[in-house]
C-alpha cells in the first residue's frame, strides 16, 4: 500500500506543479512506463478510472444552464447517428475479419460508446474470456491515445469551429478521458460541449446491456455509472449557488483529468501491443476511421 500511496503522491505533485498540454502528459506517461513496476502497472485502470470520475464531477462545476443549452436536438441525431452507424458497421467488418465474435462484439461497442469501460460492462454481461478483454482493450487505448494528438490537428486542417468540434470529438473518441484531453486543447467551449455529449453517449451502454442480456439469455451484471449522478449534482449545485466561485475546484478536477491522461499513457507497451496480433488492430483502427470521418462530413455540411 506504501508504494502505491508514493506513487499517486508524486504522480499528483508532477501534474499539478507542471504545466503540459495533454499529448505531452500522454507521452511522458509512455515513457514512463517503462520505469514503473508490474505491481504498479497493474493498479493503473483503478487510478485511471477514479481520477477520472472524479475529474468529470468537478468539472460539472464549471457548466452553466448557458452550456446546457448548447446541447441542441441537433447535437443529440449526430450522437444517435454515431452509435448506430458503428454498430452496423461493426458488424459488417467482422464478417469480413473472422474475429471471434466476442471480441468483435467487445470492439464494436467499445468503439461505439465509451471505450474501455463500455468493454469492462459488456464483458460482464456475456462474460467474456479474459483474453478477448485484453485483446479489445489494448486497440481501443491506443487509438483512444491517439486521437489526444490527431483530432485537434485535423480539427485546425478543417478548419472546425468550437462547436463543431465539440460535437465531433464527442461521437468519434473512444473514452471520455481522452474528449476532454482534445476539447481542452482546442477550446473552453468545444470542451463544454463535447463532456455533455460525451456522457450522454455514454448513457447508450444501458440500453446496450440491458439488450444484450434479453438476447443472450445469460444472467450477468453492469454498472450504471453513478458518477453521471455525481456531474449532474454538480452542473445543479454551481447553479443554485452561482455567487460561489468554484475555480479552485474545477482548476483542481483538470489536473486531475491531466493526471488520468497521464495514467494512460503509462499502460500503453509495446509488448502489450505486440501479444495481441494485427487482426483486433486492424478491426478496430478501420471501424473508427469509418465513424470518424462519416460523422465528420455530416457535421461540416450541418453544423
Amino acid at each position: 500500500m506504501k508504494k502505491y500511496f508514493l506513487f499517486l503522491i508524486s504522480s499528483g505533485c508532477f501534474v499539478t506543479f507542471s504545466n503540459f498540454s495533454p499529448i505531452a502528459y500522454l507521452l511522458m506517461g509512455f515513457a514512463t512506463s517503462y520505469f514503473i513496476s508490474n505491481s504498479i502497472k497493474g493498479k493503473l485502470p483503478v487510478f485511471i478510472s477514479s481520477t477520472l470520475k472524479i475529474a468529470i464531477i468537478g468539472l460539472g462545476l464549471k457548466l452553466s444552464w448557458t452550456d446546457l443549452h448548447q446541447v441542441q436536438s441537433s447535437h443529440l441525431y449526430f450522437v444517435l447517428f454515431g452509435l448506430c452507424f458503428t454498430l452496423i458497421s461493426g458488424w459488417i467488418l467482422l464478417k469480413f475479419f473472422n474475429l471471434e465474435k466476442q471480441l468483435g462484439l467487445l470492439l464494436t461497442v467499445g468503439t461505439a460508446i465509451c471505450g474501455g469501460s463500455a468493454i469492462a460492462t459488456v464483458a460482464s454481461v456475456t462474460k467474456a474470456k479474459g483474453e478477448h478483454v485484453a485483446a479489445a482493450l489494448c486497440p481501443i487505448y491506443l487509438l483512444n491515445a491517439s486521437a489526444l494528438v490527431l483530432f485537434p490537428l485535423l480539427a485546425h486542417f478543417f478548419n472546425l469551429t468550437d462547436q463543431q468540434f465539440g460535437v465531433w470529438a464527442a461521437i468519434a473518441i473512444h473514452d471520455t478521458s481522452s474528449v476532454l484531453g482534445a476539447t481542452s486543447a482546442f477550446s473552453d467551449s468545444s470542451l463544454n460541449l463535447g463532456l455533455m455529449l460525451k456522457l450522454i453517449r455514454s448513457l447508450a451502454i444501458i440500453p446496450v446491456s440491458l439488450g444484450l442480456l434479453f438476447t443472450l439469455s445469460k444472467k450477468g451484471t453492469f454498472k450504471v455509472p453513478i458518477f453521471l449522478l455525481g456531474f449532474i449534482a454538480a452542473i445543479i449545485i454551481s447553479n443554485i449557488f452561482s455567487s460561489i466561485d468554484f475555480s479552485v475546484f474545477v482548476g483542481i478536477s483538470k489536473k486531475l483529468l491531466f493526471m488520468a491522461i497521464f495514467f494512460i499513457g503509462m499502460s500503453m507497451s509495446v509488448n502489450k501491443l505486440q501479444s495481441i496480433g494485427i487482426k483486433p488492430i486492424l478491426f478496430s483502427g478501420l471501424l473508427w476511421i469509418a465513424v470518424s470521418f462519416s460523422s465528420l462530413g455530416l457535421i461540416m455540411i450541418f453544423i
